[in-house]
């Protein structure tokens, strides 16, 4: 699957009555037992919420995936290169994803990470990330920008509150991913 740059998603919650928003340029939620392949896709379309709590969750591929039963490697030779922008700031140490569930692969990851371990994208195989993470200014929090760069991209990969490893490790979630700028389409 591919979104282009000309395709952006965007949640937008004028009445501030949202609770539960989950958007990617490939997929929203991925919440199942069973899926088995999500690969080479490409993801070049800005996703963007203004939606401020935290089941807020926005990312490059996918907004939120969770709760598998199974042992599963998902966006082996995917692509993200996109800009990710939310409004939730997160309260948790300020060296990590300062956006609570924005992600510039996936929003937010979870699930029971001991009986059932998630992979996103392989050693040989991992998921390119280039773009930028931004959160809009709102209620004393000021505007802020990162640009993904070889120094921090695993730092954004998901969102703040997955408990992932980045690039092998021995948690239950792993992510696999390298930062390489990839000619949007």
């Amino acid at each position: 699957c591919v979104n282009t740059q000309n395709a952006p998603i965007s949640i937008n919650d004028p009445s501030g009555l949202i609770t539960n928003a989950y958007a990617g340029n490939i997929v929203g939620e991925i919440e199942t037992k069973g899926v088995s392949v999500l690969e080479n896709c490409s993801a070049f379309g800005d996703v963007t919420t203004n939606v401020k709590n935290d089941n807020s969750q926005v990312g490059g591929i996918a907004g939120k995936i969770n709760k598998f039963s199974a042992t599963i490697t998902l966006m082996n030779g995917c692509i993200v290169n996109c800009n990710i922008t939310g409004a939730f700031k997160t309260t948790k140490t300020p060296e990590y994803n300062f956006l609570n569930s924005c992600g510039m692969i996936a929003g937010r990851l979870g699930g029971d990470t001991a009986a059932a371990p998630l992979t996103l994208g392989t050693t040989d195989n991992p998921v390119k990330v280039s773009g930028t993470i931004n959160i809009t200014a709102s209620e004393g929090v000021e505007a802020q920008s990162v640009t993904i760069s070889t120094d921090n991209f695993g730092s954004y990969a998901v969102g703040n509150g997955s408990g992932v490893s980045t690039t092998s490790g021995s948690t239950g979630q792993i992510v696999n991913a390298k930062y390489e700028v990839v000619t949007k389409q």
